[in-house]
């Protein structure tokens, strides 16, 4: 049973340190707020006109990518 409790906490801490990993958007510069706000109205908007799901959901990504972007990243991942 002591082996079993020693692989799950291997497998909790490597997973654990695949989150801590640096992304590629980790490596670009973070963008202007205020250029950000702006897109992230415009993509807003067009997904609260849009019928289609598939293209509203697509919209919300590309916000979140661009609050990604322009909010930078704490040690921890927590903003």
């Amino acid at each position: 049973m002591n082996e079993r409790r020693a692989l799950i906490h291997i497998k909790s801490l490597i997973k654990a340190r695949r989150r801590e990993l640096p992304s590629p958007v980790d490596n670009e510069p973070p963008i202007d707020s205020v250029k950000a706000l702006q897109h992230i109205k415009t993509l807003a908007r067009a997904a609260q006109d849009s019928t289609d799901m598939d293209l509203a959901q697509k919209h919300i990504e590309m916000i979140l990518t661009l609050v990604d972007k322009a909010l930078p990243r704490t040690r921890k991942g927590i903003r």
